[in-house]
């Protein structure tokens, strides 16, 4: 590693993605002076609560999709008999005159 370059050189092998990446994985040991102020220990504790509910709608949304799917299976084969009642009356009908 040359100082030709300075140390930019180091960290233009990762792409801005994964620089972002890095980031956000050493972000909570960003901490340099001391606690956390009142108001970053608010912000986190409502970003966790956030991951929670998000978390807790995720679970929701996974539950209603499969009622969904289950419902739309249901609706198929109602749909199906109902299509087998509808030939069988016109038949009856037919056979009736």
């Amino acid at each position: 590693m040359g100082h030709e370059e300075g140390l930019t050189e180091v960290y233009r092998k990762y792409s801005e993605k994964d620089m972002l990446k890095m980031y956000g994985e050493g972000e909570h040991a960003l901490l340099l002076f001391g606690e956390m102020s009142g108001d970053a220990q608010q912000l986190r504790q409502e970003v966790n609560q956030v991951y929670r509910e998000n978390f807790e709608m995720r679970g929701v949304f996974d539950s209603l999709r499969s009622e969904n799917n289950a419902l739309k299976e249901q609706l198929k084969r109602l749909d199906e008999k109902f299509s087998g009642l509808e030939k069988l009356v016109k038949d009856l009908r037919e056979a009736a005159n």
